[in-house]
């Protein structure tokens, strides 16, 4: 039985996303990728994607495979992304590109550079904020669930 190597994963993600022409830039400025950092927002830092291991979970019944009965583990992580924007619309439109951009890096790279074995999107959830320098952020989360064979 191998281990899983949680922080792996994590740092998959992070390296997935500032490594693909897609999202090295967004919106004219560089991507900043924390995992498990601080969520104080910060416009210097926009567009901003913060990557949690959220949790796991292992079937009941596991599937024999040869000899063998792998464990499946399915992990799920929380990516939370934010952009800023003087304008409200503007904030909105920056965000809605910045999420799209990353759907469509994790749905190229589905084995997360060969850490998982598979992984699908499980839904999110939208915030906005006003900005205290005046301004607005304007942020989106994306579970992700990953399967991986212990």
């Amino acid at each position: 039985m191998s281990e899983v190597d949680y922080s792996a994963v994590t740092n998959a993600i992070r390296d997935v996303l500032l490594s693909d022409d897609r999202t090295k830039v967004v919106n004219s400025s560089a991507l900043t990728v924390a995992v498990e950092g601080n969520m104080n927002q910060n416009t210097a830092n926009c567009p901003w994607v913060g990557v949690y291991l959220d949790s796991w979970d292992s079937a009941a019944v596991s599937e024999q495979i040869g000899s063998a009965t792998p464990f499946f583990t399915l992990l799920t992580f929380e990516l939370w992304l934010y952009e800023f924007g003087l304008e409200d619309e503007t904030a909105n439109k920056k965000r809605d590109n910045l999420l799209r951009k990353v759907k469509e890096v994790l749905k190229a790279n589905r084995t997360v550079n060969g850490t998982v074995r598979i992984l699908w999107f499980k839904g999110g959830v939208f915030d906005a904020q006003a900005a205290k320098s005046g301004g607005f952020f304007r942020g989106a989360s994306l579970k992700i669930q990953c399967e991986i064979r212990e």
